[in-house]
């Protein structure tokens, strides 16, 4: 019978840990042996640690330790910025890269620089041609937090490259789709803010040849902010068009919008409504206004009913001249909610205007001149940069590279003649960081760099709070400190012999949990007494207990309360 082996990590700490904890010139050593496997042998599927059953979509954060600017990097090679919005995978702006040259796409590859440096490379193959895409977070000129994240910066390098036999044609696009409205500098080297032109999104180098809009201005209804949306809002009762489960929303404004008009020429305007949310009426009332002036307000839930969906019509032209017609969803005064809200607009010519009921049942949409709903409204922001088309020989490349400023004072303005040495500062950075590797040793390298990875990812997630490090669950979702879950990665902390910033964290989060209920929910009372506990048995501190005790007995007496309400 073959003998086969397998790993055992020896994880008995507390016993051995102790204060040595605290102190950084002390040696910990965790010891991974091996012994022979008993019992059944045959059939066993081969004990392999790979990534065959990996999510089909994964992230990677790019950040720096302590950095408040969590850059996110996703599997398809896109930058993701702006967490929490709501739309691209609930983030406020992705960057997406890819070749405009005919051909089947291979499958993106993507890997890192190494486990320890987070330069987050994707390749796809098309045709002839390879895109690499390289990106990173700046290195820091300064030394303290506070200074050099309102200078961040990260960079995105763009290689085309002709991997095959014969010259080929190729052009690196760039899609761009944000909540912002971003357009194109005259000088086609930045993208900056249409609100406010002096501000700067990013920098690219070379300039781009040109760039296309979504919709082209004045052929679409645009909105004078970028609206909130609420997907799957609302389940309506009757059969409709499947924009009514779907909102936009103004949140404590009104929704204004605006379509081009000819002069003289009538419309038929129909906005789409439903109230998914409120179940009494006289409580989310709404104003629907045409060139400044109210033609209906309406009481959603009262006249139709709740998750009831309707079209309202009316007749519009442009009034003042000025070459589009003002239409908006405004909130009374007296409303209790003042968050406005939309499914759909339509603008048809008066003169062949459908109905009512064809325009709900969603049959009429290619007849509408103008339509937009809670789809178009976060898409109608996006536009596709396109780089000079190229002609490249056998091992020819193109580059590009784009420098996205993410701080408040952050002007780079980086050629792409520059961005190898960018790159290299950034390895630097990274390889003479101050963090906790090499306290656990592991023969197999693949494990080893696994377990760098995270400790790498522990920081990248970090930020510092009140003067403390906090030490946070991830960089999105779970960007903050929950009882349930970050005591396990403090005593991760403490077994790599950071015991100090361990303890600060602890104390933030028995101080100030961040999670659903607070310090008041009461599953975490006794997580919190396990958390004191386990930092003291690991450090064997019994002064720090003594000092924290008054919060152990605040989460006693709060257990003891709580049991005594389940009596009542």
């Amino acid at each position: 019978m073959r003998r086969k082996r397998i790993f055992l990590t020896a994880i008995a700490l507390s016993c051995c840990f102790n204060a040595c904890l605290l102190g950084a010139g002390n040696i910990t050593l965790l010891e991974a042996k091996s012994f022979p496997l008993k019992g059944q042998t045959k059939n066993l599927e081969p004990c392999i640690l790979d990534f065959r059953y990996a999510p089909y979509r994964w992230q990677a954060c790019i950040g720096l330790p302590d950095d408040p600017h969590k850059s996110i990097v996703g599997s398809d090679g896109g930058l993701y910025y702006g967490y929490g919005d709501g739309s691209y995978y609930q983030f406020k702006t992705r960057i997406l890269a890819g070749l405009d040259t005919p051909g089947t796409k291979s499958k993106i590859r993507q890997s890192l620089f190494d486990s320890r440096t987070p330069i987050v490379i994707t390749e796809q193959d098309t045709c002839n041609l390879t895109l690499r895409q390289e990106a990173w977070a700046a290195a820091p000129e300064e030394q303290s937090v506070a200074e050099w994240s309102e200078r961040r910066v990260d960079y995105l390098w763009l290689k085309m490259k002709n991997t095959g036999p014969r010259k080929t044609t190729g052009r690196i696009i760039i899609n761009v789709g944000s909540r912002n409205r971003l357009v194109l500098n005259e000088k086609r080297k930045q993208l900056v803010y249409k609100d406010n032109p002096q501000k700067t999104f990013c920098t690219i180098s070379p300039a781009c040849e040109s760039v296309v809009y979504s919709a082209a201005p004045g052929t679409d209804i645009l909105l004078d902010h970028s609206p909130g949306i609420n997907r799957n809002w609302a389940n309506p009762k009757v059969p409709c068009d499947r924009r009514f489960r779907n909102i936009m929303v103004g949140w404590n404004r009104p929704l204004i919008l605006t379509c081009p008009a000819l002069p003289k020429r009538k419309y038929r305007v129909a906005f789409g409504l439903i109230e998914g949310y409120h179940q009494q009426p006289g409580i989310r009332p709404l104003q629907i206004r045409i060139e400044g002036r109210t033609v209906r307000s309406v009481d959603l839930v009262k006249e139709y009913g709740h998750n009831t969906p309707v079209v309202l019509c009316f007749d519009a032209q442009d009034l003042n001249s000025d070459g589009k017609i003002e239409l908006g969803i405004y909130p009374p005064q007296s409303a209790e909610d003042k968050n406005t809200i939309l499914s759909a607009l339509w603008v048809f010519d008066a003169a062949n205007a459908p109905n009512e009921t064809d325009i709900l049942s969603g049959k009429v949409n290619k007849q509408a001149l103008a339509l937009t709903d809670a789809h178009k409204a976060w898409q109608s922001n996006s536009l596709k940069l396109l780089f000079e088309e190229k002609q490249l020989s056998p091992g020819d490349e193109f580059r590009a590279l784009l420098t996205f400023r993410l701080g408040k004072l952050a002007s780079a303005e980086t050629a792409e003649s520059l961005a190898d040495r960018e790159q290299k500062r950034a390895i630097n950075y990274w390889r003479q960081i101050d963090l906790p590797y090499d306290r656990i040793i592991v023969p197999d390298p693949a494990i080893q760099d696994l377990l760098d990875s995270c400790i790498r990812n522990i920081y990248q997630a970090r930020e510092i709070k009140d003067g403390r490090p906090t030490f946070q669950v991830g960089p999105t979702c779970y960007r903050g400190t929950w009882a349930a879950d970050g005591p396990f990665i403090l005593e991760a902390v403490t077994y790599l012999g950071r015991g100090k910033e361990t303890r600060a964290g602890l104390e933030q989060q028995v101080d100030r949990d961040q999670g659903p209920g607070g310090v008041e929910f009461s599953k975490k009372s006794g997580l919190r007494l396990w958390m004191i506990w386990r930092h003291t048995q690991l450090t064997g501190d019994t002064a720090w207990l003594k000092k924290m005790w008054p919060r152990v007995e605040r989460e006693v007496n709060q257990i003891i309360e709580y049991r005594r309400m389940t009596r009542d």
